[in-house]
């Protein structure tokens, strides 16, 4: 992201990361803290990733492929298992469309993806290794940061949440209740909305 971003946007950089993407912006407030950033940051907002990871409730899947039996669990991804699991993190009021589950089914097939999330999973690992680092960039980094969260995600829980807001109490939060893991998917208007009102002077 970083490359990219430096080879193409000329200007300020706003961020809005979701779920992995946490990971990656994290890891980029370190290196603007590090004064090691090819471009201007400006501002960032993070929604519904575990990137205090001792504080998520993690998938029993997740917690699988994470394990010895990662390879073996992996052989055995079909799209009825996919699509049952990926229905678990959206919320009752707004359940995963049939349209949606086939949209990202194919998406993780792209380029035999579903044969690798034993190996797709090391992001949470590398969540324990960097954690002082990207903890630190959260707490430290002198921008704003803003956090948007579907309260009812059954994964990056509320726990997660009141964990960032530990690290950096004078963060500006939108809560969005009823949603689940992708409250983007769930109520796009809702979440443009909440993000907008914290990327946007």
């Amino acid at each position: 992201m970083e490359t990219v971003v430096a080879h193409t946007v000329t200007g300020a950089v706003v961020v809005l990361a979701h779920d992995m993407g946490t990971s990656v912006t994290t890891e980029l407030l370190a290196r603007d803290l590090d004064g090691r950033l090819p471009f201007d940051l400006r501002r960032a907002v993070l929604s519904n990733g575990s990137v205090i990871l001792e504080r998520a409730s993690l998938r029993p899947i997740q917690k699988v492929l994470r394990s010895p039996l990662g390879p073996v669990a992996a052989r055995l991804v079909s799209r009825g298992g996919f699509t049952r699991g990926f229905g678990r993190i959206f919320s009752p009021a707004h359940p995963l469309s049939a349209q949606e589950a086939q949209a990202q089914w194919e998406l993780l097939c792209y380029n035999d993806g579903n044969r690798i999330p034993h190996l797709l999973i090391s992001y949470l690992d590398e969540r324990i290794r960097h954690a002082q680092r990207w903890h630190g960039a959260v707490r430290d980094w002198p921008k704003p940061l803003g956090f948007v969260w579907g309260l009812d995600d059954p994964v990056a829980t509320t726990n997660v949440l009141n964990g960032l807001r530990e690290l950096r109490p004078s963060a500006a939060v939108v809560e969005l209740p009823g949603l689940g893991h992708y409250p983007q998917v769930e109520a796009p208007k809702a979440y443009a909305e909440a993000a907008l009102s914290l990327l946007v002077d």
